[in-house]
């Protein structure tokens, strides 16, 4: 579990960086340290230790859409924690949070909060604790990918030319969370937005 889970968390890592090269939010002369230095962030163990913590607690305590209240705090707790400002509510359960210099460019990361309705039958420690309901697409990965994106990013504030906005969107199984994200004016100025799936059945490899 704690392995495919670091695994993952490494990939997200990466990507978040070619995308940043690519859309110029950090500056020329720091993108090979930067890379370096959040691929290094990204292998301590405190920061994946602290990642499966988080994954654990929304796993075990889902919610389906717009019913996130208590994954929304969460988030909201470890933004308060990492001294990251956000909004709330944002589509009723939302989170939006701001890394960077409050000016263009906008580049967001996106997670998704919700489970499903959902009995599960895999018995383990930190399964679902409330029946009926289970994270059984991988959106507690996501919330958690994402914070310890945050986590890292917010260590390398002074080097982002721009803002990083982290959008936590409720109700994406079929609750058009996305929408209500957009019509609140979120992404207003957002130039570009990514996000990233797990694919728990793809084959480990060596990182």
């Amino acid at each position: 579990m704690s392995s495919s889970f670091k695994f993952i968390c490494y990939h997200f890592f990466i990507i978040i960086l070619h995308v940043f090269a690519a859309t110029q939010i950090f500056s020329s002369s720091t993108h090979n340290s930067s890379f370096n230095n959040f691929l290094d962030s990204a292998k301590n163990p405190e920061v994946y230790d602290w990642m499966i913590n988080i994954r654990r607690k929304i796993h075990e305590n889902p919610e389906l859409g717009y019913e996130e209240f208590e994954t929304s705090e969460l988030i909201r707790t470890e933004l308060d924690k990492l001294s990251i400002p956000y909004k709330y509510p944002v589509a009723i359960t939302g989170v939006i949070g701001f890394i960077g210099t409050g000016l263009s460019p906008f580049v967001a990361l996106r997670a998704d909060m919700d489970a499903l309705s959902m009995q599960e039958m895999v018995e383990w420690e930190h399964r679902s604790k409330v029946p009926g309901k289970m994270h059984a697409c991988g959106h507690d990965a996501h919330v958690t990918m994402l914070l310890g994106a945050a986590k890292i990013l917010k260590q390398h504030e002074k080097e982002i030319q721009g803002t990083i906005v982290l959008v936590f969107q409720p109700a994406e199984e079929g609750g058009g969370g996305a929408k209500k994200i957009l019509d609140a004016g979120a992404l207003e100025n957002v130039t570009a937005i990514f996000g990233l799936h797990i694919v728990p059945d793809l084959q480990l490899v060596s990182v």
